[in-house]
């Protein structure tokens, strides 16, 4: 067999089947969505997360590295997060802010949190049980079925805080779009969750972009209302992005 012609196969494989899913896509077909991560993929992302907490505005900058630390047979992934620092601006004023303690995320296949690590900062703003809750609802939920462009997908997810009550998350595939010149799968995803006895609820609307190369996340916008922290209830408005090294650099 010529060399050259071993050394495409591969390649060619992967292209071919890229194009019979973007082929039915096109035609309305209905595909399996599934990461295909790699062990030891890392990704950087920047990120910016508002707020007003009694009448001031707030406004964090941040930065994170994210690496695929394991990755199993039956898809369940470990991802280790650390924070690069960033800055806090309060009311138009801008402190830099140091970084969080890493955490670890183990999630299976389709996404769903099966456990979560993190020391807590020396004064957290809200309590170990909302920060999961917060982990578990922030990521996308693929479904084990083929769907098509529109099609939804409801899924429950223990709640730490009040665990005789599930967190309730519905998820709609709307196609390909493209961000930073990358063609991603685009989701539109909502969740809530009972965070008090008197069953009021903390809700996550998110629009979620994901590469289908390497099933990592190129971006989220999304708003959280109803926080509970230590100064009672806030809203937040967030955007994180992919960073994409320069012209000439490796890319992540």
């Amino acid at each position: 067999m010529d060399r050259r012609t071993a050394a495409i196969g591969p390649a060619g494989a992967l292209l071919g089947m890229a194009l019979l899913a973007a082929a039915a896509q096109a035609a309305g077909e209905k595909i399996l969505l599934a990461r295909h991560l790699k062990q030891g993929a890392v990704a950087t992302y920047k990120g910016t997360i508002k707020t007003n907490l009694g009448g001031t505005d707030i406004e964090l900058s941040l930065s994170q590295k994210q690496t695929i630390k394991v990755l199993k047979d039956n898809g369940t992934y470990v991802v280790l997060s650390e924070d690069l620092g960033g800055a806090i601006k309060v009311d138009g004023k801008e402190e830099p802010q140091m970084p969080s303690n890493p955490s670890t995320e183990t999630r299976d296949k389709s996404g769903k949190l099966v456990d979560f690590a993190q020391e807590l900062d020396a004064n957290p703003v809200y309590t170990p049980e909302i920060h999961r809750l917060m982990i578990a609802m922030r990521e996308l939920v693929l479904s084990d079925k083929e769907v098509a462009e529109g099609d939804a997908w409801d899924t429950l997810l223990d709640n730490p805080v009040i665990a005789e009550s599930k967190a309730k998350v519905k998820t709609v595939y709307q196609g390909i779009d493209k961000i930073g010149g990358v063609d991603a799968w685009k989701f539109k995803q909502t969740a809530e969750a009972v965070v008090n006895a008197d069953g009021s609820k903390m809700t996550n609307e998110s629009t979620i972009w994901v590469n289908p190369k390497d099933g990592l996340t190129e971006k989220i916008e999304g708003k959280i209302k109803d926080l509970p922290t230590v100064t009672g209830p806030i809203d937040i408005v967030m955007t994180i992005v992919r960073a994409r090294p320069a012209d000439g650099a490796k890319a992540q």
